[in-house]
């Protein structure tokens, strides 16, 4: 009987044993399952992330060099804009800018005055181009060419060309060889019948006084003429006691704001005159 009970105690230990040894090792391949399963998903992140990084990072570096050069053009081209008009506008006062080089030269000084940033301009100060500029006596024409590099060379090596233009004209004052030219001109009022070769003419400010009703048939005009009936106010001498006349007018008026007492001068050719049906001022015009 003893002998059956060792027997039975030796079978549990051993079956225990066994049943030990299997856990340890269904959890030591659980725990190798689990590893590899880590290993491949830690793998894919950094895949990814690498792949990310990939597509993002030419990205980023795109936009920092575009708003790199943005910031350099900007700040080029409003200092440049700044000497270039200065300059312009101080060569057309002063009659010592009389040639090319001077201009070019005052130019210059007005960029490094403006501390323009010529260090992103290739070249530096040197490599500003006023090719295609011109001084004459009635104008200044200025033309800045330049390059601005990209801040890497990645993009183009060429760079960025720019070009700016300033036009001035020169404080000539008035000059004898237009007075030709203006006598082409003449005047005119839109209810006037005469156009008039000077601005000053009588006719065109006429001096307005008033005539009693009773003394309106005794009034001449410069010309020795006697005054008739306004055709825009249609005057009755029935009617009114005071009119209106001008010194060298044709028409009396009952309105001192008569539309025939309004001089609205304008200025045209003398053959558009002519072609309107306007004659000659016997005063001014006369030929």
């Amino acid at each position: 009987m003893s002998l059956i009970k060792e027997q039975f105690t030796r079978f549990r230990k051993e079956k225990s044993l066994s049943e030990i040894r299997n856990t340890h090792t269904n959890k030591d391949q659980k725990e190798k399952e689990t590893s590899l399963c880590a290993s491949i998903i830690l793998g894919k992140t950094k895949a990814s992330y690498t792949l990310e990084a990939a597509v993002v990072f030419p990205i980023f570096i795109s936009l920092m060099v575009t708003m790199m050069l943005l910031m350099r053009v900007l700040s080029i081209e409003y200092g440049m804009h700044q000497a270039m008009q200065e300059s312009a506008r101080e060569a057309a006062a002063c009659k010592k800018y009389a040639n090319y080089a001077s201009v070019c030269l005052l130019t210059r000084e007005k960029i490094d005055k403006k501390k323009v940033p010529v260090e992103f301009i290739r070249g530096g100060a040197p490599g500003i181009s006023f090719l295609g500029s011109s001084v004459t006596d009635t104008d200044i024409k200025l033309k800045c060419t330049y390059t601005i590099p990209f801040p890497t060379s990645f993009f183009n090596k060429k760079g960025l060309l720019m070009q700016q233009n300033v036009s001035q004209r020169r404080w000539v004052g008035w000059n004898p060889t237009m007075a030709g030219e203006e006598e082409k001109y003449v005047y005119v009022t839109p209810n006037g019948t005469a156009y008039h070769a000077s601005r000053n003419c009588a006719y065109l400010k006429p001096s307005l006084r008033s005539v009693p009703a009773s003394r309106l048939a005794e009034e001449r005009n410069e010309s020795g003429h006697r005054y008739g009936n306004c055709p825009y106010c249609k005057s009755k001498k029935s009617k009114v006691a005071v009119y209106y006349v001008t010194r060298y007018g044709e028409n009396y008026h009952s309105k001192m704001n008569c539309s025939g007492l309004k001089r609205s001068i304008r200025s045209e050719t003398k053959e558009e005159a002519i072609a309107e049906g306007y004659h000659a001022c016997p005063k001014c015009a006369g030929e």
